[in-house]
Parts: structure tokens; sequence; C-alpha cells
């Protein structure tokens, strides 16, 4: 059988340069028809790309998945991150449910960008993860870029390996064709009801699109949205890839999309052809079935060159296969495999410190059930189930059974479980993905064996492992099936573990328990104040509840005697609420309230559902008193009695509802705490976190699932509660509980198990706790294994039975060199024991080595034997590195001081110099101030700035004659020459020659006299004492010192306006006077 893939266009449309707020994209969602597969098929996968070697990352969000699918998953999203390339983390919202009809899974991109910085091409619409990969950037920072939801209810097969069963489906290949419809592998052209064919969003076509071409070479965007022609190119059998990339990798002929004769919504346009590429093919991932036993795990050259057309970097060497061994290349793994070069996921891992290797459960069970009937058997263990082997005994059968027939249910301390075998009969749980092999399928008598690979499913945990053998042929007589044995390695038996409950919420709560064993009990609450004990029996069965009721129901809307409020059936003298929906009965839809409105300490919901085949029941509780504000928690229980809880986006699925049965829901809130356990029966089924208040419960008659919405209620209480802890109270007892305040008598001792201490030791021979000796035969209180002398006495020098001290020092001689019994040896001057080293000289003296020179620093006054070792202070300093003469305290001792100048900044500093002797001299000017145009015959001055008082300017001109102040700082050239010139200073001091300073100037032909100067300006006085005057008006001045700094400015003023010098000191001066027909500078002399 094949089932359909899905690929949905979700979320939004954002024109990336206007920041503007997202407008809504309608889906197009892509759902197919099945068809059967006849036989399995395999394409194998790319080569496996090390983590560090990926050129993209992905991110999943996983909502509702086991392990083993979440295994799944990861690894077709490890095999796309090392084919595609992005610096952008690519962020996957992925979803387990159930989906409608025969879909397997669902996926597209949240959001389509256009006009973004990167983007190839304008006004095209590009989906989220490669609009983030093309702009270099996130464009929408915290939001998925994919989601992807896949249907809970397939028969999935979770290996990594591509050896899917014929029954089966490979998640790992849906999940690989889902991600290519989020990477952009989908189109945007639909056709409508009026058989006319469109374009999703008009005028943006998505880049998808843009390839798409008939056999006649038309590109489809050329139809127009809305046409008639488009419609009909749309559903021609007669649609191919225009793309270069994806027709390089395509053949003969061009990449051909699927475009059936009748236009199939979810299905035409954005998939590969299935006829041309069917199972097996190399191009078959992005065709728009897959069929049961069908992996699929590489997405082929023509599909990865789509996705180069649309805009992807892809690596296509990866795709040349698997390179190396696969296996576990973890060394910390206990089935480590040092052949393996490839990681396949197959890694086992020690649980709570227990060992591998070496440590295998053998799990011992027997069967004799009819049709569908079984037994449960328990064993503890921690560890991860791997490979395990099964072997039975059958004495055979001559009424239709095979061994085969045996249906087998197994789960983890963790509640995970998985089910294989049989012929017609299901647990309901998730398939193993394995089966007994083809030689049991007989009925035959003997020995049977089989090799199961349960490594995919990660089964794994401490404590109470659960085997449930049944038979699982419905015609079955009857089957005898004898030493059922399950080896399992690495998992290890409990041996020495302690088993209790280890829910600290619970009554029977063991802190000292290694691994909890089911035993956990919740009932030893109290209620303080009840709220509610309701048992409808005292109410008339037709009446409707509300009307009646005094202890304070209500209906969800508020009236009372409407449709929503619902009537009490009795069943003889047992009344229970009928809760129905409109479906059951067009006159009623129940829909009842009981009101609350606790917002803080521990409350108790109670409460009895029976349905019966075919019927659904749903219930809530509300975060607040007035309901339909605030949805804390949603109950929904499908025909088949699976239950989903439900709050926000976070659903959880669970068991233990029997449907045609009273089920008995307890609901504990801790509202201090924030959380609620749901129990049915004695069992808990949820532990959830629960941050609202409790305002209160309601009860609706609500059809889903193709059930229809009837369910008795019955046993109502609600009450506020305490929860007196119960437990051990002997301080004496290994599982004590100081909080307990009463005894529930499950104190144990470790003599209740021959032990000596609560963490299961023993006595050994010497009555040590825990200790290693196995034997003390003569009771010497020396182990055997360490004792030299079992049986006899050791004799003083440790011999067994020997002669004792017969030697000078007791049990030997003086060893050679010793002059004692006790080691000592003779010193230098003859001492036994004595501590002399050396008397060199004989002199009966015992040698005291040092320094013997008075003069040194390390002189030593007892010392009498000179050793070389003296140390003496270097010249003009004492023994301490201080000079001895330093009388300016800088450091430098008077001897070695260097005199020079020790100014950096002077032209003549001395880098050796320590002593300044004031001999620094400075060169200052850094330029030439003066007109750099000049007219011929121009009389100008020059200045060197800034200067500096006291050193030499000598002067160069070029074009000119230097009319005065060689060897100054000011000058007046006449310029003679037209053309281009210069005019050079050099400053010097006795300690320096500066740098030749230069300015160019262009001098100017004259051809009439107003060229050369059309307004003649002067100043008077000059000296000048406390101002002066201009013969000219608009002139802007400003008065500097010969060092080029600022000293005044006048604004422009009138002819003969007086210029004021108050507060200018006597001395030389340059006047700066800006005139529209040029800038000059004069010399200003100011006198007392």
């Amino acid at each position: 059988m094949r089932l359909f893939l899905s690929a949905i266009f979700l979320g939004f449309i954002v024109p990336a340069v206007a920041q503007s707020t997202p407008s809504a994209t309608p889906a197009n969602r892509l759902v197919l028809t099945a068809v059967e597969s006849d036989a399995v098929s395999q394409v194998p996968a790319p080569a496996w790309v090390p983590v560090e070697e990926r050129t993209a990352t992905f991110i999943v969000n996983y909502t509702g998945f086991s392990a083993p699918a979440q295994t799944a998953f990861q690894y077709a999203v490890d095999i796309w991150s090392g084919l595609i390339t992005s610096d952008v983390p690519i962020i996957i919202n992925a979803t387990w449910e159930d989906l409608p009809g025969n879909a397997l899974g669902s996926a597209g991109a949240n959001g389509l960008y256009y006009n973004f910085g990167g983007a190839p091409a304008n006004n095209v619409l590009y989906p989220s993860p490669l609009a983030d990969k093309l702009a270099g950037s996130d464009l929408e920072p915290g939001e998925a870029d994919i989601s992807a939801n896949f249907d809970s209810g397939t028969n999935w097969y979770y290996g990594l390996d591509g050896n899917t069963p014929f029954a089966q489906f490979d998640l790992v290949s849906v999940v690989l064709h889902e991600i290519g419809h989020g990477l952009g592998f989908a189109g945007t052209a639909y056709v409508g009801t009026d058989l006319n064919g469109y374009i999703l969003n008009g005028s943006l076509p998505h880049v998808y699109d843009g390839f798409v071409w008939t056999g006649g070479s038309i590109p489809v965007l050329d139809f127009g949205s809305g046409s008639q022609a488009l419609g009909d190119a749309l559903v021609s059998d007669d649609l191919f890839w225009a793309g270069a990339q994806g027709n390089a990798y395509s053949g003969a002929f061009s990449p051909k999309l699927y475009a059936p004769s009748s236009w199939n919504q979810g299905s035409s346009f954005s998939h590969f052809d299935e006829s041309t590429y069917p199972a097996g093919n190399e191009h078959s991932l992005m065709t728009p079935q897959i069929g049961n036993g069908e992996a699929i795990h590489s997405p082929g050259a023509m599909c990865l060159g789509v996705l180069e057309d649309i805009g992807w970097t892809v690596d296509y060497d990866a795709l040349d296969g698997p390179v190396g061994t696969p296996g576990c290349t973890d060394e910390a793994a206990c089935n480590y495999d040092p052949e393996a070069t490839l990681t396949d996921g197959s890694c086992i891992y020690p649980v709570a410190g227990e060992p591998c290797g070496d440590c295998t459960s053998l799990w011992g069970m027997s069967l004799n059930a009819a049709a569908g009937q079984g037994l449960e058997f328990t064993f503890g263990g921690a560890g991860t189930v791997g490979e395990i082997q099964v072997d039975l005994q059958w004495g055979g059968s001559t009424t239709g059974e095979w061994a085969s027939d045996l249906l087998v249910l197994l789960c983890d301390p963790n509640g995970d479980c998985f089910e294989w075998g049989g012929f017609d009969q299901t647990t309901g749980a998730a398939a193993a993905g394995v089966d007994w092999p083809e030689d049991w399928d007989t009925g035959g008598g003997g020995s049977y064996s089989a090799t199961l690979n349960l490594s995919g499913l990660n089964l794994s945990g401490v404590g109470t492992w659960t085997v449930s053998l049944y038979n699982g042929y419905g015609e079955s007589q009857g089957l005898d099936l004898t030493e059922v044995t399950f080896s399992v390695p690495y998992v290890c038996p409990l041996d020495g573990l302690i088993p209790g409950c280890t829910d600290s919420a619970a009554c029977n709560f063991n802190s000292a328990a290694d691994y909890d064993d089911g035993s956990c009990d919740y009932f030893c609450f109290s209620c303080t104040e009840t709220l509610l004990l309701e048992t409808f029996q005292a109410y008339d069965a037709a009446v409707p509840l509300t009307v009646q009721a005094t202890n304070g129901w209500e209906t969800w809307s508020g009236p009372s005697g409407t449709a929503e409020d619902p009537f009490v059936l009795f069943d003889g003298f047992d009344g229970a609420l009928a809760i129905v929906s409109a479906e059951a009965d067009p006159s009623q839809s129940s829909d009842v309230y009981f009101p609350i409105g606790a917002t803080q300490g521990e409350y108790v919901v109670q409460f009895s559902i029976s349905t019966e085949a075919g019927q659904t029941a749903y219930y809530n509780f509300q975060g607040e008193e007035t309901p339909g504000i605030e949805w804390t928690l949603e109950t929904f229980i499908n025909p088949q009695g699976g239950l989903a809880l439900v709050q926000g986006d976070d659903t959880l699925q669970t068991s233990g509802f029997q449907v045609g049965v009273d089920n008995f829901f307890t609901h504990l809130f801790d509202l201090d705490n924030n959380t609620v356990r749901v129990i049915i029966g004695g069992q808990l089924v949820a532990l959830l976190d629960y941050p609202g208040n409790l305002g209160g419960v309601n009860f609706y008659g609500y059809s889903f699932d193709g059930g229809t919405g009837s369910y008795l209620l019955d046993d109502v209480t609600v009450c506020a509660s305490t929860t007196d802890a119960v437990g051990c109270t002997d301080a004496q007892a290994c599982n004590y509980n100081p909080d307990a305040g009463e005894d529930d008598g499950s104190c144990w001792f470790p003599s209740d198990f021959g032990w000596c201490d609560c963490e299961g030791a023993e006595l050994d021979a010497l009555g040590e706790c825990g200790g290693d000796c196995g034997a003390d035969v003569d009771a010497d209180g020396i182990c055997d294994n360490e004792d030299p002398c079992i049986g006899g006495v050791l004799d003083e020098c440790g011999v067994c039975d020997g002669p004792g001290a017969v030697y000078e020092c007791g049990c030997e001689s003086i060893p050679e060199g010793d002059c004692d019994c006790d080691g000592n040896q003779l010193d230098a001057l003859g001492e036994c024991g004595g501590g002399c080293d050396a008397d060199a000289n004989g002199d009966g003296i015992c040698d005291v080595p040092g320094c013997t020179d008075p003069e040194a620093c390390n002189y030593d006054p007892l010392a009498n034997a000179d050793d070389g070792s003296c140390e003496f202070s270097a010249l003009y300093y004492d023994c301490a590195g201080n000079c001895l003469n330093d009388s300016d305290g800088d450091g430098v001792c008077d001897e070695l001081e260097v005199s020079g100048c020790t100014d950096s900044e002077a032209c003549n500093f001395e880098e050796s110099a320590s002593e300044d002797d004031g001999s620094c001299a400075y060169l200052t000017a850094t330029g030439i101030d003066g007109s750099e145009v000049v007219d011929e015959g121009a009389t100008q001055l020059y200045v060197a700035m800034p200067a500096e008082a006291g050193n030499g300017y000598t002067w160069a001109v070029s074009g000119g004659t230097l009319q005065s102040g060689q060897g100054t700082s000011i000058v007046t050239v006449e310029w003679t020459s037209i053309g281009g010139h210069s005019i050079q200073v050099v400053e010097t001091n006795d300690a320096c020659t500066g740098a030749v300073l230069n300015l160019d100037v262009e001098v100017q032909e004259v051809t009439n006299l107003l060229e050369v100067r059309q307004v003649q300006w002067a100043m008077w006085p000059n000296p000048a004492q406390s101002g002066f005057q201009l013969n000219v008006g608009g002139a802007h001045l400003r008065l500097c010192d010969v060092n080029g700094a600022e000293v005044r400015r006048w604004p422009p003023s009138a002819p003969r306006t007086w210029h004021a010098l108050d507060g200018v000191a006597p001395g030389m001066y340059l006047l700066e006077c800006v005139l529209p027909t040029g800038r000059e500078v004069r010399p200003l002399l100011v006198t007392h």
C-alpha cells in the first residue's frame, strides 16, 4: 500500500525591504491518494558527513514524538545538513499527531519573502529557509522556518538502515521528502473550481513557478494567472523542469513533473512524475507517493539540481553512497565497534552506573493461552535494549497454529512499549519494525530461535521491564509455548538495587529506592472541605440536572433547562449523568459546569466515566470561575480509549482508559507547586505542569475522530485536601521517612535480606560489612589470602613456625656499612649516627661550609670552610642594589650620570642622558605662510611658522629675489619670473638643522594695470601704538604673532575705520588682509 506525502505553504509573505506587517497566505496543502506497493525497494543514503563537516545546521522543536520517531527524524535532518549549505540555522517545528485520511506527513515553509537584500530577483517569493540563506541573516528571528506534521497512527518503521519491512512505512524517507518541500520544492500554481489556472499570490510567483515549462518550452507564468490556458497546462501531463542544474542530472529528458489530467490538489505541479520515477528509482524521493516497504534515503542529484536552480548551494559529491563501515564509533558505548567508521546511531550506553559488556539479562517465561489471550511478566533491569535473542520450545500444532503466532509486547521502565509478531491480533502498541523469521511460519514442534535488532527503538531505563506474551492468532485453538527465553545484552539485572516508589508526591514515596517498581500509591489524601459529593441518585430522570440540583451545578451558558442541561439515567437504582452531543441526540448538546474558584492549596477532583464502542468523551478544567476565559487542561478520549491531555499547544498522548467499563479518574491539583497528577484507577497516567488556577470543571458532549460524543458521568467528588505523609517511621529502617506522620508498614531492614547495611553489603569472613575477605580458617583475624602462616605461628622475625631471634640485631646481623642495629652509619668525625658530613683537613672539627670573606654580601661568620659561594656588590652599589652616591635621588649613581638633553621632543635629545644640562634645542617651523599665486613684479611677505626665538632661518627663492629678512623667520620676496616657482627655508640652531620646508608659488603675467592690483590698500600708522586704519573697506583682518598664532581679528568695515590695538603687547606682528581680489600678509610693528 502507498500512502500520501504532503507539503503545505504556511504562514505569510513578507516584503523584506519594507519591514511591513506580514500578510496572510492561503495554505496550499499537498495530500495524495494511497496505492499499494508490490515489493520492498531501497535507495541508499548518501555518504555520512561528520558533524564538524556539515554545511547546514537544523534546529528541531519536537512535539509529541516518541524517542524512536525522534531518532529517525534526526537522521533525516542529518542527511540534509550534509547536502545543502546555509550560514543561518534552519528551525523546524515538528509535530506528531493524527493526520486525516491516508496522509503520512505535511510540511512547508512558514514564510515567503521577496525583495530582501541578497534576493537574486525582484518580486519573486523565496521560502523562509532559502531567503535566510540568500540574505545571510535570519529575516524573522525567533520564528520557525518550516512546520512539519507526521501521522501518529501509521505503522512506521523507525530503523535507519533502509531495510523497511513490507508491512511498514519508512519514517526517514517521509521526513526527507517533507523537508524537501520546506526547502522550496513546491510551487504555488493551482486549478480553480472554474478550471482556470492561477498563481496563488498573483503577481508574486514562487521561485519554483518560474522554472516550470510545458513540453513546448512555454513557461507556465507566460499564460497569466486566472487564464484557461494556464489551467489546461497544469493538467496536460506535459510539464517539465527547465532549470539548468535539474536538467544536468536528469539524463536524456528534462525532469518531468506530476501533472495528471485531473487536478490533484496537493500532488499536482509540486512533485516529480510518479510513473517516470517509480519506487527504487534514484530520483523517486520527491514523487507524490511512497509505498509500504519503500525506503528512499537520498534526494538524488536531480532533486539537488532543482534546489540549486532556485538558489541553494548543494553538494553532489555526497550522493555517492556511504563510504566506510557503519556502526557505533563511540568508545564510551557498550557496543563500540573499532571497525566502524560511520556513526549509524546504534550506540548503546550504560544506565545508572551499571556496567555493560558481559552484563546480560535472561528472562524466562511460558505461555498457554487461548486466541487473543496472554500473560504479563515483569523483570528488574538497567540498561538499553539493542539486539536480543528469543528462544522457545513448542510441541507443535495440528489445528493451524504457527510458532510465529506468538505476539510480544515489550515495555521499558519509562513506559515506552513496542510489539511484534502475531498473525491478526494487536495490543495497540507501536510496531517494533521487526518480525519472526519465515521459518517460524509452521506448525511443526521443536526449538525456535530468533535474533532481533531493537536498537532503533531506544528502549532504555532502570526499573521494571514488562514482557507480555499473547496468542496472536484470532482463530487459534490454543497456543502452548514452554521455555520462552529472552537474552537481553546491555540490560543488567538489578541485583542489590532497592525497588520502590520514586514519585515524591506519592503516599509511599521511598527516597532510598533506586528504581520505580510501579507501587506508587496516591490515595492518602484527606478532604478538609468537600465542595461536591455527587452520586446522581436523588434526581428525577425526567427533569434536567441544573433545574433540580442545589449543589452548584450549572450549564456552560448559564440558563437551566436548555439543550446544554443533561439528564440523569438510571440502571436499576444506580444513577449516572448522560453527557451527549447533538450527533447522539439532536435535542441535546450537553455542556455542564461545576465552579470551584480555587487559587491556592491542594484540591482533588474525582469522577468515573464510561463509554461504549464508537463513543468519545471530553472534559476540561477552567482557569477562571467564569467559564470560557481560560482552558487550563482538556482531556479527549477517542473511540478506542486513547487519551489526549491538551494544554495550549502541548499535547500528551497516554493510555489507561478502557472502553465498556467504568474508569475512575482522580486529579490531584497542587496549586502552590503548579502541578496536577492524573490517575485512572490506581495508575498514574500523567504528571503535568499546571501554572493556572482551578476555576471549575466542565463536561461536554463532543464528537471527534469519527466517534460520537456520548458518555456516562458518575461519582463526582470535588474537595480541598491535605496530604499527610505516610511511610516508614522507624529511624533504624533503611527506608525511614522523617516526614511521615503515619507508619504504613513499609519499613525494611538489612536483616530482612541477610545484609549488614542498607546498600546490600554482607559480612565477610573477618566480620567486616562489605569486606572482601572470603575465608579465615584459623580465625586469627587475618584473611587467608593475606595470611602468611595459616594454621601456624609466626615467630618474632615473621617466619611461620620459625626459631625466633638468633642474630646480633635479633633476626639478622648488622648490615654492611651500618654501625648499629638501628641502621645508623659513622659520620665524618667517626661518631655513629653523628651529623658531621665533612672534615676535609682532618683537624677533628666538623667542616662548616659557607662564605668566609667579610667583604662579601653573604659573609657567614660561622663558616670555617670557604665553598666559593661569596657574592659581592657591583661598583658604586651596596649589597641591596642601592647607589652609594645619588645626590639627585633619580636612581642613577652620581658616578654613572650622563649629561645631555633629556627632552624627547628636542631635536638634540640624547637617549643615554640621565641628567638634563639645559642644552635642549627645538626646531618648530612646520611650513611657510604667504601667497601661493602672485603677479609678476609683486613683492610679498613670507613667514616660517611657527618660529622659535634664537633659531636661524636660511631662505632660498626660485623665480624671484629675496629683498630682506635672510636669517630671520620673515622675509620679503620680489617675484620677477613668470611660471611655477618656489620658496624654501631651513630652520637651524646650534644643535640641529631642520628639514627643507617648501612652498610652491605660481607667478602670473601682468597684462593690464588692473590685473596687477585692482584695489591698492595701505595701513597707517606703521609702526602703530594704540591702533591703525586702512584706506579700503570690506576687508577681513586677522593679526597673528610671528609664530602664526592668532592675536585678534576684525570683521569687514568702512574705509578709515580705526582698529584698536588695546592689550596687544609691543612687538612684530603679521596683518592678514583678505579682499575680493585676494589675500595679502604685511608686517605690523606695535610700539609703546
